[in-house]
């Protein structure tokens, strides 16, 4: 995952990026800033192993958090996940998740969503998104 946010601050390189893993409980591992991609590398607090569980909703409401404070125009959210459901315990999955995703977009906050995995649950992407134009397919290319 790193490497393809790297790429992105390559190809965009004053796009002000910050990192939040999508875990129980979710967390900041890169604060918003412009970085290179060697200081992304350097700066990130990379998990040493996957989460076992996947809090979407959490990670969407730290990147609300995030973004309000940020005085730019444009803002994105870019979510790189398996595409399948929230399975933090205290979560009602489907419900936080969406619920959260309208408040960013009539923020003005735009939601791409970047599903890896071989089964993402394209019904919530959509849902998440507001638009399924706005999700990317990546299988397992990640």
């Amino acid at each position: 995952v790193i490497d393809y946010v790297v790429k992105i601050s390559d190809h965009v390189p004053k796009a002000r990026i910050g990192i939040i893993e999508i875990s129980c409980p979710s967390k900041t591992l890169l604060g918003m800033g412009t970085y290179s991609g060697q200081e992304i590398r350097t700066k990130a607090t990379l998990p040493t192993d996957l989460p076992k569980e996947k809090g979407t909703a959490q990670a969407l409401e730290l990147g609300k958090k995030i973004l309000e404070s940020e005085t730019r125009k444009h803002k994105v959210v870019l979510m790189i996940s398996d595409g399948r459901k929230t399975t933090c315990p205290k979560d009602k999955p489907k419900d936080d998740e969406i619920k959260i995703a309208e408040v960013l977009r009539k923020l003005g906050i735009k939601i791409v969503y970047s599903a890896t995995g071989k089964n993402p649950d394209k019904n919530a992407i959509a849902e998440i998104t507001g638009d399924p134009k706005l999700t990317i397919t990546l299988g397992d290319l990640i």
